[in-house]
């Protein structure tokens, strides 16, 4: 192989003399490499580029099914059962059948996150899932919710702080001039007040840090 992906539902993607398909463990070809290149598989379907111009993607599932023709300029990985797509300068979502829940009308959209993507037009953003609206945001800044906890960090135009809203759009925890989005169960956070960085757990509580101890953004 030339290169290979990371393993992810039991297949990998693989390359061989410039096109891409699929492996199992033992190393076996499942999926021959007739693709321009190819997407980890999330939720039983594969993004797949077409090795012929205009080199647009398609959708595949485990067994090279096609789930949807080349069509679209760019397809990402399947999250909570959306894929956001690109196709002429618009992002738009697409279910697991590969029909649009969202034309690609969209100016930014980011990958599903626990149900819900961030999302920019006309001056507006907030989170969506497909075509339905859920959270309205007054202000841009948002960022992609996390897994644990489920929240996400949003800025408000008012003060300019801080905010970590759940999945209703309800403050989980605020207030603060500096913020960092959780990993690992963990994020930073700075109120006005405070010249060193606390650090926030998943389950809300704060722990001081020493001055020296900062994000590395």
């Amino acid at each position: 192989y030339e290169e290979v992906l990371p393993f992810s539902e039991g297949l990998a993607g693989a390359s061989k003399n410039g096109r891409w398909g699929f492996i199992d463990r033992s190393g076996r070809w499942v999926l021959s490499p007739v693709y321009g290149s190819v997407d980890s598989f999330s939720e039983g379907r594969a993004a797949v580029q077409s090795s012929k111009a205009p080199h647009l993607y398609g959708i595949i599932d485990t067994r090279g099914g096609t789930i949807l023709p080349f069509k679209y300029q760019r397809i990402y990985p399947f999250s909570s059962g959306l894929a956001r797509f690109f196709h002429w300068d618009r992002f738009g979502f697409l279910d697991r059948s590969g029909t649009m829940e969202l034309s690609a009308s969209l100016e930014w959209a980011e990958d599903p996150s626990q149900g819900l993507a961030f999302y920019i037009h006309d001056n507006r953003q907030g989170f969506r899932k497909g075509n339905t609206v859920v959270i309205s945001l007054d202000c841009a800044g948002g960022h992609s919710f996390s897994a644990n906890p489920v929240v996400a960090l949003v800025r408000s135009c008012k003060d300019g702080r801080w905010t970590y809203i759940d999945g209703a759009g309800a403050t989980w925890k605020g207030g603060y001039i500096d913020a960092t989005n959780f990993e690992n169960g963990f994020a930073f956070v700075r109120l006005e007040d405070q010249e060193a960085y606390s650090l926030l757990n998943d389950r809300g509580e704060v722990f001081a840090l020493e001055s020296d101890i900062r994000p590395g953004w």
